[in-house]
């Protein structure tokens, strides 16, 4: 599952062919991506906000920086963020409508429907649109599943980065993949030993937490309230105990894979709140400060583009 990345640009184009960045200390290093690149990006959750910056910029003037040009986005990992968008297109000065809607956005939600969106439809979106880059999110994320077979996701993958490759070629287009941040491989047939174990725990809790909520006893409330916090420690307890070197049955991967997914999740709340006019003024491991401010006008393109 490799693929060239792309370093630096062809000094054979003119600058006015380049995509850049705008970013200070990295343009010197990155003059942008030129017509016919095809670059995967992989990194911190930071890469988002440049997949972000790339759908903006891209509509900018030339003379800018930009390709004057609408864009493709195929979203594998729920990762397009409206809120950024319009952020960037207010610190630009465009409008955000008009940025918004020369953005065309598709979500995929198994290996098979990204492949389809992008092997048998792709081209024919590029042509229709008149986009001169193509974001695709997550490009790796549905072959990790252990639901499909390692051999079948490996030829797939294969075939769709030639082939991204070649398109970007053959139109001259500037075709950018994100791939996700965790390398990780989550089995989903089998159910070991600690997620049996926390469920226990878990599964109580919310019925404490349930029957507290329902009851109008308050000795009986008062009860649950604090059988359910005693099993919130415990649940604490298994987490820290996970990534303890002298763990008997904790992983460090594991500790890490639940911080991984503990950051998502934050992340994700910060996003909707933000999206839903809200600042975010601070935010620690499950909790977060919100400010309302005035929502800007702006419009939601949610539409397939196929």
């Amino acid at each position: 599952m490799l693929q060239n990345l792309i370093l630096k640009p062809s000094v054979a184009h003119t600058p006015h062919s380049n995509l850049s960045l705008n970013i200070l200390g990295v343009d010197e290093l990155f003059p942008g991506f030129v017509l016919g690149d095809f670059a995967v990006l992989y990194g911190s959750r930071s890469v988002i906000s440049l997949t972000s910056l790339l759908c903006v910029r891209t509509q900018l003037p030339q003379q800018l920086g930009g390709l004057e040009s609408t864009v493709v986005f195929i979203d594998g990992g729920n990762t397009f963020r409206l809120y950024n968008i319009v952020r960037l297109a207010q610190l630009y000065q465009l409008d955000t409508q008009k940025v918004l809607g020369h953005i065309f956005i598709s979500r995929a939600f198994t290996v098979y429907q990204l492949t389809s969106l992008i092997m048998a439809q792709l081209e024919e979106t590029v042509k229709t649109y008149n986009a001169k880059v193509v974001v695709i999110s997550d490009i790796a994320g549905f072959f990790l599943d252990t639901g499909v077979p390692a051999e079948e996701a490996q030829r797939i993958y294969s075939q769709i980065t030639a082939y991204l490759s070649n398109l970007a070629n053959k139109h001259q287009i500037i075709i950018v993949a994100r791939i996700p941040d965790l390398d990780y491989h989550i089995c989903t047939r089998r159910v070991g030993m600690v997620p049996k174990t926390v469920d226990l725990a878990l599964t109580k809790r919310l019925i404490y937490k349930s029957l507290r909520d329902e009851t109008t006893d308050k000795v009986k409330k008062q009860i649950y309230d604090k059988r359910q916090t005693a099993l919130k420690w415990i649940l604490v307890t298994c987490f820290g105990y996970l990534g303890f070197s002298n763990s008997k049955f904790g992983t460090v991967d594991g500790h890490i894979g639940v911080c991984a997914f503990a950051r998502e999740s934050f992340l994700k709340a910060v996003h909707l709140a933000e999206e839903q006019g809200f600042e975010v003024v601070h935010g620690i491991v499950d909790s977060l400060w919100l400010k309302k401010l005035v929502r800007p006008s702006m419009i939601i393109i949610d539409s397939a583009i196929y």
